[in-house]
């Protein structure tokens, strides 16, 4: 910026696991609470100016399902205000178990007005310009920007249950560490302990790990993650309509121009595996996921349809016909025929 431009930040925080810190912002928050304890321990109020002058908003990304909601954006919030810096926005929650991209939104929009409030007083702001409909032109598509780049192996390449295990934590994506470490154990009893009546559902689940390697032991009142995998059906249908081999083996690397961040799952994998095990086939989309889709619609009609769904004003009929309508990528493919996406 400018010579003795007062300094800005503006910080989107999501919390992961048991409250902690994304591994890209895992540094940072250590550094903070570093000097959030030496201004504690110290007598001086420097320790505690050391962002004086910074101007700062936050907005958290987080569920409501987990214990420690939203408690990186809060940490944020919070120590940022400590050493020195001033808020010039209420924090923002974001919640995924409602509604995450309308709660951006609105805040979004409250941080615009209170950026023109406070920085552009007098100045006559640009029109927005009106979106396009994007995508691609009719029978054609112009793919956006992808971190990731594909390599295709011989089939004999295909990574087993056992390679999994041996990957370094240290080479995986944080997100995708249960895939490293889980084990796949057959159910063997499944019993509904409630009534029709009830109108609820309590089942009672026997699960064997009499086979597992190493040994594997569960002890009581342990915690159980449950990794879902797509049917085959759904698994069988995507790939007929997007035109995949499913037995062809790749494996995900940096595109030209993007970091690697590690492993997202293990690799190398069938098409096969990599549909059945780490995409959500059934669930509905996300609305910044519409948006992208618009970008591999060939046709100008799934392509506004897709958009309007997207869109702000699309919300509630996004909520009635994607969210409410059980919509997931497996349905949008047979609604919207043109999507191509290599």
């Amino acid at each position: 910026g400018e010579v003795g431009a007062t300094p800005g930040a503006i910080i989107l925080a999501a919390t992961y696991g048991e409250g902690e810190p994304t591994d890209n912002s895992n540094e940072i928050v250590q550094m903070l609470k570093e000097k959030m304890e030496d201004e504690s321990s110290s007598s001086s109020s420097s320790a505690g100016n050391i962002l004086q002058g910074l101007e700062f908003c936050v907005f958290g990304l987080g569920n409501r399902q987990y214990e420690h909601y939203n408690a990186m954006g809060k940490f944020f919030d919070q120590a940022l205000e400590t050493l020195g810096g001033q808020r010039i926005l209420p924090l923002g929650l974001g919640d995924d178990d409602a509604d995450l991209e309308g709660d951006f939104e609105s805040w979004k929009d409250q941080m615009w007005t209170a950026f023109k409030d406070k920085y552009c007083k007098g100045a006559v702001m640009p029109n927005k310009a009106k979106q396009s409909e994007g995508g691609a032109s009719e029978g054609q598509i112009k793919l956006p920007p992808c971190e990731y780049a594909i390599e295709y192996h011989d089939t004999s390449a295909e990574a087993t249950t056992s390679d999994r295990h041996k990957v370094s934590l240290d080479h995986v994506h944080g997100s995708g560490r249960n895939y490293f470490t889980s084990i796949d154990c057959p159910v063997t009893a499944v019993k509904e302990l409630r009534s029709p009546q009830d109108g609820g559902s309590t089942k009672h689940i026997e699960i064997d790990i009499s086979n597992t390697p190493n040994n594997f032991t569960y002890m009581t009142a342990d915690n159980l993650g449950v990794l879902p995998i797509n049917q085959s059906p759904v698994v069988e249908t995507v790939a007929k309509a997007l035109g995949y081999d499913l037995e062809a083996v790749f494996s995900l690397k940096a595109a030209p121009g993007h970091e690697w961040h590690g492993n997202p799952f293990p690799m190398p994998l069938t098409v096969r595996e990599c549909l059945t095990r780490y995409l959500d086939l059934t669930s509905a989309p996300r609305r910044s996921d519409l948006k992208l889709l618009t970008q591999y619609a060939t046709d100008k009609l799934d392509r506004q349809a897709l958009l309007r769904l997207s869109s702000k004003e699309g919300k509630q009929e996004y909520k009635e016909k994607i969210m409410q309508g059980y919509v997931g990528m497996v349905d949008l493919l047979k609604l919207c025929p043109s999507l191509q996406i290599p």
